[in-house]
């Protein structure tokens, strides 16, 4: 039990299902400049590319609904309604007939559609690069997501953070069950570097409040923390030598997590807590993710007894973590991001032989306040 609370701490600070290939050939769909995310891979069956069909009207700005009935899709999207039935090869656009060359289908648990069918029904046009192995779409109507997304990656750090953290953590090994939740405020400014939280921590039916501060005091950081005991703080301090001692300020904006992304994909466009945004799928590998603990490592104060060595040697190079990142169409900022370590985890402690030891969830979401 000892060896499970130094790993999930560990990897707490920190911040799938991988796609099964099928015997059919596998292709990359652009939109607009950016891959597309599926959780299917689009596929060419009798010469023609098969998408998934949620994923490929959502990303294109439609809405869905599914009649289990009649096994039929409708997609409405401004003043066009597109509707198709399983198995058959008609699609209608606002009630006129267009015939398709291969029909909608069933393949591994998800429908899929012809990719050139869907996307021109909806005003799009669609090329194929046969070097690339992909079917580019471009939409003049929606956004253009991978100029968005090269600005994000290629802006620098704000320079002041702020925003919420939140993480919920749910295990059970043999008898005994274990669940925390962590909340805390961030804030964090690049000059002078200097980082606030205010930190709400539950275990179970015990609860402790605590405050920490970072201060930039001649060159060197002192940190502040006090832990609740009855109606009051308790605070104690302790000086760092410096601040990358404590947090590097790149780390906690998220451009280390940017560089280290193997993949970053559009899903599509969501109102998000009253802003316009459009949803990517980062997805890191086995290898990135022992990058990104090591990066963690070298910027956040980990004790040496956490167990990091036995981390990063049962991450599997197979291993993969995906980040769904919410990001503002209109300011180009990172607005949420949401991450499941629970697959991670699991495989973990299975390599360690804790047969008996389950994650039942293992999810951290940061969201960015509006000032940054």
């Amino acid at each position: 039990m000892k060896k499970i609370f130094a790993i999930i701490l560990c990897l707490s600070v920190i911040i799938g299902i991988c796609p099964i290939a099928s015997a059919q050939e596998l292709v990359i769909v652009e939109l607009n400049g950016a891959e597309l995310d599926f959780d299917v891979p689009a596929q060419i069956m009798n010469d023609r590319t098969l998408v998934p069909l949620r994923g490929i009207f959502e990303a294109l700005g439609a809405t869905v609904e599914w009649d289990d009935t009649t096994q039929t899709v409708t997609a409405y999207r401004g003043d066009k309604t597109i509707s198709l039935q399983i198995g058959s090869k008609s699609l209608f656009v606002n009630k006129d007939e267009k015939v398709l060359d291969v029909p909608a289908q069933l393949v591994d648990g998800r429908t899929l559609v012809p990719a050139r069918a869907v996307a021109e029904s909806l005003g799009a046009k669609i090329d194929w690069d046969d070097s690339a192995h992909t079917v580019l779409i471009t939409d003049e109507t929606i956004y253009n997501y991978g100029a968005l997304l090269d600005t994000i990656i290629k802006m620098p750090a704000p320079e002041k953070i702020n925003g919420d953290f939140n993480m919920f953590v749910s295990l059970r090994m043999n008898a005994n069950e274990m669940n925390t939740g962590v909340e805390a405020n961030i804030e964090a400014t690049k000059e002078p570097p200097a980082m606030s939280a205010n930190v709400y921590m539950s275990n179970g039916h015990a609860v402790v409040d605590t405050k920490v501060y970072t201060i930039n005091e001649d060159g060197a950081v002192k940190l502040y923390m006090g832990v609740k005991d009855g109606d009051e703080y308790v605070y104690t301090s302790s000086a760092i030598n410096s601040v990358a001692d404590v947090i590097s300020y790149d780390y906690v904006s998220g451009r280390i997590f940017f560089d280290l992304a193997d993949s970053i994909k559009v899903a599509r466009e969501e109102d998000l807590e009253n802003r316009k945004t459009v949803k990517y799928i980062a997805t890191i590998s086995g290898e990135n993710i022992k990058k990104l603990i090591l990066a963690t490592r070298a910027n956040v104060v980990i004790p040496d007894y956490t167990g990091l060595e036995d981390v990063l040697e049962n991450i599997k190079p197979t291993a993969e973590i995906k980040v769904p990142l919410w990001i503002d169409k209109d300011l180009a900022q990172p607005v949420k991001s949401t991450i499941n370590l629970e697959p991670l985890m699991n495989e973990i402690f299975t390599t360690e032989g804790m047969e008996l030891a389950v994650v039942k969830a293992f999810n951290i979401t940061m969201t960015a306040g509006e000032e940054q």
